[in-house]
């Protein structure tokens, strides 16, 4: 998937958290690349939030430290 050959319209539609918060991070190769901006507005919209995947992996490594002092 390859960006639009024109930022304009994706620039209109970004909402004013990616303006201020993200934009002023991205030299312009960055800019253009899709995956990496919403990456960035995803850490942008969840400051500090615990995801189910950190719980998860969490767990994963407790349960790993259990087993091997149980075994």
């Amino acid at each position: 998937m390859s960006a639009p050959a024109d930022p304009a319209p994706l620039a209109a539609a970004t909402p004013a958290c990616g303006r201020r918060k993200i934009a002023p991070q991205l030299n312009a190769d960055e800019a253009t690349d899709r995956r990496l901006v919403f990456h960035r507005w995803l850490e942008a919209r969840r400051p500090g939030e615990t995801l189910p995947g950190k719980w998860f992996a969490a767990a994963c490594h407790w349960f790993s430290v259990a087993a091997m002092f149980g075994g």
